[in-house]
């Protein structure tokens, strides 16, 4: 179940199965120190969409994504992971309060980095950081602008800690 605020004014709760994902890796590299990949995903819009609603678990509209990302060890326990990504958007067109409207919207992008540390003195436990940066995505609604586009910063801090050699728990923190 999700519920949300804008504004501190309610958009109602919205509950069901979201839109699934599919997703391939293709390496270009894959060593023990760096591993190099570009990732196609593609939003398949299968997810619940109730026409007219505010909120949705589903988007009613294809979205592919294709991601460059790198991540390397650097040796004494520090790894970095660096992502750039390009995301297009195809039409919702049963938007808006009536269910009529097209929402079309233009690309956006998203950086990502990513440092973490896994001590040498206890290598079940790793702490990252890091921050993310989405810019574009200005969307219309019937071929006008709506005033609303993707433009989130995002900071984050993690721990982690391997229970078992196949059970981890992470503890994760974002802001927006």
């Amino acid at each position: 179940l999700y519920d949300a605020r804008l504004g501190g004014a309610s958009l109602g709760s919205a509950a069901g199965m979201a839109d699934p994902i599919l997703a391939m890796p293709i390496w270009l590299t894959h060593t023990a120190e760096s591993h190099v990949a570009v990732i196609p995903y593609l939003h398949v819009p299968v997810g619940n969409y109730h026409a007219g609603q505010t909120l949705n678990v589903g988007e009613n509209r294809w979205k592919a994504v294709a991601q460059v990302a790198w991540a390397q060890q650097w040796g004494g326990g520090v790894m970095s992971q660096l992502s750039a990504d390009v995301t297009a958007y195809g039409d919702n067109t049963r938007a808006g309060s009536n269910g009529q409207a097209t929402l079309s919207q233009d690309a956006s992008t998203q950086l990502q980095a990513w440092l973490s540390y896994v001590p040498a003195s206890a290598p079940t436990w790793h702490v990252a950081a890091g921050v993310s940066q989405t810019t574009g995505g200005r969307q219309q609604l019937d071929g006008v602008d709506n005033g609303q586009k993707t433009e989130v910063t995002q900071l984050r801090a993690e721990v982690g800690h391997f229970i078992t050699p196949t059970l981890q728990l992470l503890l994760l923190l974002q802001r927006d």
